[in-house]
């Protein structure tokens, strides 16, 4: 195996798929926007099997690893808000992607995570932007999130969609 099949330079590939193809075609691997050795390796077959809502359910415990996140807490506060929906809407179509980010909120906190380039509708996009704030924001950013809340006062479960 050469070196640079253990290692993938994720910024332009993670633009177009949360999955890469070895030079076989027989397993995929799972990105991230920063160039680490890769982890997860999943048969091809298993991967393509995958929902889309799986996808998302994956990436998010990507998310927890990257920002040593309490995963109980974010799988709860994504599931409530989206049912890991990469194209969730709500509050009247304000509120998108997994994360229900509305405009101005994604903005700002995108501006504080330093991902200038992170597009709202973009569902990973989308989901950096939460991880980043949920690892390094506020407990007052955390809390603008309907299901952060309900968490923090002990519901057992947030579905709002």
């Amino acid at each position: 195996m050469k070196w640079y099949q253990n290692y993938v330079i994720l910024m332009l590939f993670f633009l177009f798929s949360p999955l890469i193809t070895n030079a076989e075609e027989n397993y995929v691997y799972w990105v991230s926007y920063f160039t680490v050795p890769i982890e997860k390796v999943v048969p091809k077959a298993y991967a393509e099997s995958l929902s889309p809502k799986e996808i998302v359910k994956n990436y998010v415990d990507v998310l927890i690893n990257q920002y040593d996140l309490d995963s109980k807490m974010f799988h709860f506060v994504i599931e409530g808000e989206s049912g890991y929906n990469p194209n969730a809407r709500g509050d009247t179509g304000k509120a998108v992607g997994p994360a229900q980010f509305h405009y101005e909120t994604f903005y700002r906190m995108r501006k504080k995570a330093g991902m200038l380039t992170a597009i709202r509708t973009n569902w990973q996009d989308n989901l950096d932007v939460a991880g980043w704030i949920f690892g390094n924001g506020t407990e007052a950013e955390r809390n603008e999130w309907t299901c952060h809340r309900r968490w923090k006062a002990g519901w057992k479960t947030c579905h709002i969609r």
